[in-house]
C-alpha cells in the first residue's frame, strides 16, 4: 500500500473511529477523567499541543490519544482555547473532568509565553 493511502486509511478511518469510541466513554455519566497535555515543534516549526485522556474502561485503566491541535502561541490562553474547543465540539461534559497534568514549564502553566 501506497504511503499516502496508508496515512489517509489511518487518519480518516481508524484514527476517526478510535476517537469517536473514546469520546463516547468520555461522555458516560460515570465517565471520569484526567488530561495529560504536551506541547512538541514538529519539523515544519509547527507548534502542536498533544492531549492523551485516561479513563476506566473493561475495569482497566487505558491511556488513549483524543485530539492534537495546532497553535500560533503556546500559553495558557492558547491551550486553554483549544481545550475549550475539544470539549465544546465533542459535547464532552466538563464536569467528568477531574484534572488536567501538564509539564513543569512555565509556559504551559501560564507563566511566560512566547
Amino acid at each position: 500500500m501506497h504511503h499516502t493511502s496508508a496515512s489517509y486509511k489511518l487518519r480518516f478511518g481508524v484514527s476517526k473511529t478510535i476517537k469517536e469510541n473514546v469520546v463516547e466513554d468520555l461522555k458516560k455519566k460515570k465517565g471520569k477523567f484526567p488530561l495529560t497535555i504536551d506541547e512538541s515543534t514538529s519539523n515544519s516549526n509547527e507548534k502542536v499541543v498533544i492531549v492523551l485522556v485516561n479513563y476506566l474502561k473493561n475495569e482497566k485503566i487505558v491511556t488513549e490519544h483524543l485530539q492534537s491541535f495546532s497553535v500560533d502561541s503556546v500559553n495558557s490562553a492558547s491551550l486553554f482555547k483549544g481545550i475549550a474547543s475539544l470539549m465544546d465540539e465533542n459535547a464532552i461534559p466538563w464536569h467528568n473532568l477531574i484534572s488536567v497534568l501538564l509539564d513543569s514549564c512555565c509556559v504551559m502553566r501560564g507563566g511566560k509565553s512566547d
